[in-house]
């Protein structure tokens, strides 16, 4: 469907329009307009079809995908081989004002295929992609009438995403008020929290002529860029070591839950008074003590529950009961959230179990980990010009077991939507200390925009252990 204005204005009622709306783009005249009534953008532009002598004003009418208030609900669970079963009901609210015909997880640390899907795009083999991509494809668990498909993420990582088969109508897709689940895969890896896209059905834009150029198409680009709607929801975030070390996947467990107090999931206090269990647990661990380091974790695991009793057993098998952040019996605002909860119970579960394994043998102090830590300079980027900024990593390792390391950049990720510019020179999966990142972040995050690097370092034994760093955005320099 296009909408679309076509407008050709005499110069004194273009004057007359300047003044009451916001030009964003370089050209005089150029401007791109919010209607906070129908939520749609008019877009205005210079048309030059064959000489600027001919040039005129054109109008088109832009409606975003983000008329949408959905719920996106996360199980996870524990099979007895040792994958984990990931699954979602999305519903479209009754406040919605369009059909729901897309969902992506972006990004994702890895799922279980029939063939390994490439993380990096320098990974991808051309002769491979069709298989490639039916290996991605038949990953998922996808309901009827929803194509689902696997693809390289540009933050590192795969994107997972579904969409709406058959769109010939404006109405076409999950109606306001209905559920749709049966999305799903499996993964080696354990949950973090992730966001959740989603879009509504709205009209490709069309443009009369050429469309916008130069500024105004950036600016366009960038609206485009955050169609959609954010939900959070548990995706396989956190990968476990091989061979298993549990002092070092509760550092990346650790490292996870740290993110959530930017994303307004975690309270910093609560954080802290955990961070305390963590380390004595993390101790505990390499020094061969599976029996103190449980402690320490059932520790944690009593006092989430007391903040959020319907965190579940550890198992996270059940529905999300509960999208708000209170406790249940009052008013006051609860330290962790409920989905949060669920995800971190699950997780020191996780832990608990293998080491009451035979995995725990391999804790011992001569197959212990490297300890790493990373440092970012600069950490923080201001003003938010959107130009790149070279960042430098120090990267300290120690090993006990005096053994060589191989150090690698594993992944950088954002708490909001990346564009592929936003990170430059940046060679996943090798030793890479200096890249870019833009400083940029969206005005409506009172959080800014938090960048989280992270290297991982392998001993010759194989031990990995992994460590992130955060370079911050601020929302203004407040904060």
């Amino acid at each position: 469907m296009q909408h679309e204005i076509k407008l050709a204005l005499p110069l004194l009622w273009l004057s007359l329009l300047l003044a009451s709306t916001q030009a964003i783009g370089a050209l005089p005249g150029e401007s791109i307009v919010l209607n906070p009534s129908t939520g749609d953008y008019t877009i205005t532009y210079w048309d030059y079809p064959s000489s600027p002598k001919k040039a005129r004003i054109r109008q088109a009418i832009f409606v975003p995908a983000t008329k949408i208030d959905p719920m996106v609900k996360s199980t996870f669970k524990l099979r007895e081989e040792g994958t984990i079963v990931y699954t979602y009901r999305v519903t479209n609210g009754l406040k919605s004002r369009q059909a729901l015909v897309g969902m992506r997880f972006d990004p994702v640390t890895d799922i279980v295929s029939a063939l390994p899907l490439p993380k990096r795009p320098q990974d991808v083999d051309i002769n491979m992609i069709e298989q490639i991509y039916m290996a991605g494809t038949t990953a998922l668990t996808t309901p009827d009438g929803w194509t689902g498909g696997s693809y390289t993420s540009h933050s590192g990582g795969l994107r997972i995403s579904w969409s709406y088969s058959n769109l010939h109508n404006i109405t076409d897709g999950l109606p306001p008020g209905k559920t749709q689940d049966g999305f799903g895969f499996f993964s080696k890896d354990i949950p973090g929290i992730g966001m959740a896209q989603l879009d509504g059905h709205a009209p490709v834009p069309m443009f009369p002529a050429e469309g916008p150029a130069g500024e105004l198409a950036k600016e366009f680009a960038q609206i485009e860029q955050n169609d959609y709607v954010p939900r959070n929801a548990a995706v396989p975030t956190i990968s476990v070591p091989t061979p298993f070390n549990a002092a070092v996947l509760l550092d990346s467990i650790q490292t996870q839950m740290h993110t959530w107090i930017g994303m307004q999931l975690l309270d910093a206090t609560f954080s802290s008074q955990l961070d305390r269990y963590f380390q004595s647990a993390i101790s505990a661990y390499r020094l061969n003590q599976p029996k103190v380091g449980n402690q320490q974790v059932q520790t944690m695991r009593d006092l989430i529950k007391k903040e959020q009793p319907n965190a579940g057993n550890g198992e996270g098998d059940s529905w999300d009961s509960n999208h708000g952040g209170n406790h249940q019996n009052s008013g006051t605002r609860a330290l962790i959230d409920p989905l949060a909860a669920r995800v971190l119970d699950f997780d020191l579960n996780y832990v608990m179990k293998r080491m009451d394994g035979a995995d725990r043998g391999q804790a011992s102090p001569g197959a212990t980990s490297p300890t790493l830590s990373v440092a970012l300079s600069p950490a923080t980027l201001w003003p938010p010009n959107g130009k790149l900024v070279p960042i430098t990593a120090a990267v300290t390792v120690k090993d006990n077991n005096g053994s060589a390391q191989k150090i690698r950049l594993e992944s950088i990720t954002s708490n909001e939507l990346l564009e592929a510019e936003d990170i430059r020179d940046a060679s996943f999966g090798t030793d890479d200390r200096s890249f870019y990142l833009a400083a940029k972040r969206a005005g409506t995050n009172m959080a800014g925009r938090i960048y989280t690097v992270t290297y991982s370092a392998t001993d010759a034994s194989g031990n990995k252990a992994t460590a992130s760093a955060t370079v911050t955005v601020p929302h203004d320099q407040g904060r």
